[in-house]
């Protein structure tokens, strides 16, 4: 059976730069799990983070994403456009020496996860999350 996973680049392929990342935010290596739908960064700093895709979804930082989330912040019922649960990333693709774009199953392809915004959420979830 073929390898679903996508291997993104280590960092002397990449070319990363530790400006204005630093260790803590500076990916060694990143592999997107399609069949598991999971990323997985090794850290420079020696930290390895699991993510959700599902969870990386429902926090994508893209304009229209945030602002459905904090629309829902501030009026818990309003009926928010769409759940994304039950969609699925197809690709991911490094942005510069600085991101990952996501491709997912529902046509939406516009959130950016810097690599600082991703070791937050790591921080904020913990690895292995999968809320």
């Amino acid at each position: 059976m073929p390898d679903d996973s996508v291997s993104l680049p280590s960092d002397n392929e990449a070319g990363y730069q530790r400006e204005p990342h630093d260790d803590s935010t500076t990916p060694r290596d990143l592999k997107v799990k399609i069949k598991e739908q999971r990323l997985i960064i090794d850290w420079m700093d020696g930290r390895r983070s699991e993510y959700s895709l599902a969870m990386l979804r429902r926090q994508c930082p893209c304009a229209s994403c945030r602002t459905e989330r904090e629309q829902q912040e501030d009026n818990p019922l309003k009926v928010l456009k769409s759940d994304p649960s039950g969609v699925h990333v197809t690709d991911a693709r490094l942005v510069g020496a600085y991101a990952i774009q996501f491709y997912w199953s529902d046509g939406h392809n516009t959130g950016i996860f810097d690599f600082r915004y991703l070791r937050l959420l790591d921080k904020r979830c913990g690895t292995k999350n999968d809320q």
